[in-house]
């Protein structure tokens, strides 16, 4: 930098007009450092992993998440592969595997499950449900006959996972589920504790939500974030969005991360999924992996 730049910031002299420039010097770089900080925290999906906590150790517990394929079994048949490499100890799939949830659809993407030889967990997405509702069944009716019911509540290695069913658009979670799992998350957690579910209750970039159909369950998503942020919950993981993102709920009570999408329709990242590695110490590290 030249001599009258440091003249400016440094002056022999200090008269009021030198002051107030320096002061406004000095406010424009602090601005300019806050908004460098607020675009790398808001958690916008450009940073490919983040740890929480400071990792010691080896890890004790990893497991894969997948969403939204929409049909594109190849892909998900790669992102299980991936997994399955990488050694998870389990993958949870959180929904729209159809775009409209006809059996047929539903059990080859069960098949590719069965066929990855690894332990898995599955939720519907709400595509998942429109056939049965159509024909005048429950909207979960296709679905269960393929996959059945998923555990509410499954712990190993001290990491309790909680899957929540929020994919219909129109009832939210239903009342019993919403009864066990609010029982589940009122009790005291083990060292860490994840909710999985299809659709987020808040986003900060999008109305497309938990509730974005329904004025009632707009109300329960509500609830349900109220619920997250206190109950000692480590991070909640979502699907829906075709987008990975993280960000924290408004009042900072809950990590929040959306788990992207394999699809290959209406994702601009590309065909995605995410490998969580759980450290000896308990904290974790989230890796979005590109396929």
């Amino acid at each position: 930098m030249d001599s009258g730049f440091w003249e400016l910031m440094f002056p022999k002299k200090c008269n009021y007009q030198n002051i107030l420039i320096m002061k406004k010097l000095l406010l424009i770089i602090i601005l300019i450092g806050l908004g460098v900080w607020g675009v790398r925290s808001l958690g916008n999906g450009e940073e490919s992993s983040r740890v929480e906590g400071e990792r010691t150790g080896r890890v004790i517990y990893s497991f894969g998440l997948v969403s939204d394929s929409h049909l594109n079994n190849d892909g998900l048949a790669k992102a299980m592969e991936l997994a399955k490499s990488a050694k998870v100890n389990r993958v949870f799939g959180l929904g729209d595997w159809t775009e409209y949830g006809e059996i047929e659809k539903l059990s080859l993407t069960k098949n590719i499950f069965e066929q990855s030889g690894l332990v898995y967990e599955v939720l519907p997405g709400d595509h998942d449900l429109a056939n049965s509702r159509d024909l005048g069944l429950s909207a979960r009716s296709n679905f269960d006959t393929v996959f059945g019911l998923e555990e509410k509540s499954i712990v190993e290695s001290n990491i309790q996972f909680v899957l929540v069913d929020n994919s219909d658009i129109y009832l939210g979670i239903g009342d019993e589920n919403w009864f066990e799992i609010k029982n589940i998350l009122l009790t005291s957690p083990p060292k860490l504790r994840f909710v999985l579910a299809h659709k987020t209750p808040f986003n900060p970039d999008t109305q497309h939500i938990m509730g974005d159909g329904s004025e009632e369950v707009t109300f329960q998503a509500k609830q349900f974030l109220y619920l997250l942020e206190n109950s000692k919950v480590n991070e909640l993981f979502t699907g829906d969005l075709h987008h990975f993102a993280r960000y924290s709920s408004p009042n900072d009570g809950v990590k929040i991360t959306s788990i992207g999408a394999l699809s290959t329709e209406k994702n601009f990242q590309g065909p995605n999924f995410v490998i969580v590695k759980v450290f000896e110490n308990y904290s974790y590290e989230i890796e979005n992996i590109q396929i």
